[in-house]
């Protein structure tokens, strides 16, 4: 009987790989790492997937003090 979390294709093997390397790096959060290997494996991702699975871009850090310091 064939293992069930054992990659199979190409593409279920790379989807593996990019998602829990997301999920190392804290990128995603591990109970997503199922869904997006999933997604990735069949080709189906969207830019709205990876929106939801990342949540919104970090903002950028301010200046401390703003324009003041360059005077």
């Amino acid at each position: 009987m064939a293992d069930p979390e054992r990659p199979r294709t190409p593409n279920e093997e790379l989807a593996a790989v990019i998602a829990e390397a997301l999920a190392q790096e804290g990128l995603v959060p591990p109970s997503r790492v199922s869904e997006i290997r999933g997604m990735l494996a069949s080709g189906r991702a969207k830019e709205s997937d990876w929106s939801l699975w990342m949540g919104p871009p970090p903002r950028p850090k301010r200046r401390e003090g703003g324009d003041d310091e360059a005077r």
